[in-house]
């Protein structure tokens, strides 16, 4: 288990472990290392990929293809989006407090960015969590590399697929269940592509000054939310289906169906109330912009 997606029992990419196994070996006969702690975190989930590990340091040993990731590496992700999955919120104007348990041992916004690329340069949780770069300048190569991500796990969702109509028993039932993660890790990238075209769409706005220009960046951000909404509804039914989805070690259930309902409920929030306020203030002048605020 990663961090990559914090809401999944294990990431199902077995070249990339293949990849991570041999750099092990590697250290072992280069530098003598004798152990390594595999997660501190999450815990372990049985899996093909754990089968995987086994071999890998059993002789015979087993070679594996190595592979690329396009996984964006951020803090923005790791301690935001990717770690909460889609039930992360559309924020414009006002920021969110993620609702969790009272007994999370990190409860709400305390290791989470809630705000994507709230500050270009510098951003500091609670948990001392820091975030340098200029977001909107990695933004454009992160969504291509995203868009590839999805293009990616469609083709191995649909071979796992074939392969389970060809099953039957436990193995059919486990390969099932792997297409239905796989389904939600899709849909988590989904909504990681949103929050970036979102992010662009407000920045600009913040930056622009003609009225014609920022009307249709505010439309461009209403079909956004309306897209992400469509993605948070199609993930309610995965959720449902499997309960270890969702799930974070120390912020308990931060992606199940309740939080997608609650992640609906605030976007619709934002599409309802904040950007037609902006839209009233820019179309009227009889309306003060401290309403805004």
């Amino acid at each position: 288990m990663t961090w990559d997606y914090g809401v999944i029992p294990y990431d199902p990419f077995q070249q990339l472990w293949v990849r991570r196994y041999e750099s092990m070996l590697d250290a072992h006969e280069k530098y003598g290392l004798c152990g390594l702690m595999e997660s501190h975190h999450y815990g372990f989930w049985p899996s093909f990929i754990s089968r995987i590990e086994k071999w890998m340091f059993t002789e015979p040993r087993l070679s594996g293809e190595q592979a690329h990731t396009y996984y964006p590496c951020s803090a923005e992700d790791q301690y935001g989006l990717f770690r909460i999955g889609p039930a992360y919120s559309m924020v414009f104007h006002n920021d969110v407090q993620i609702q969790t348990v009272p007994y999370a041992h990190f409860g709400g916004n305390a290791i989470t960015l809630t705000d994507y690329g709230a500050n270009a340069f510098y951003k500091t949780t609670s948990y001392g969590m820091k975030n340098t770069g200029l977001v909107q300048q990695r933004i454009p190569g992160e969504i291509h590399c995203l868009e590839k991500m999805i293009e990616l796990l469609t083709r191995g969702t649909r071979g796992i697929r074939e392969i389970a109509d060809q099953l039957d028993g436990a193995q059919r039932e486990d390969a099932l269940r792997l297409v239905n993660q796989l389904e939600f890790m899709m849909r988590t990238t989904r909504t990681a592509i949103h929050v970036r075209q979102w992010t662009l769409c407000k920045r600009r706005f913040m930056a622009e000054t003609g009225v014609d220009v920022l009307l249709g960046l505010l439309d461009e951000m209403e079909e956004i939310g309306k897209r992400e909404i469509s993605n948070a509804e199609a993930v309610i039914p995965l959720v449902e289906a499997d309960s270890r989805l969702g799930w974070e070690p120390s912020m308990e259930y931060i992606g199940d169906a309740w939080h997608m309902r609650w992640e609906i409920r605030q976007t619709r929030q934002v599409l309802e109330q904040e950007i037609p306020l902006y839209r009233c203030v820019m179309q009227s002048q009889d309306t003060d912009v401290n309403d805004i605020y």
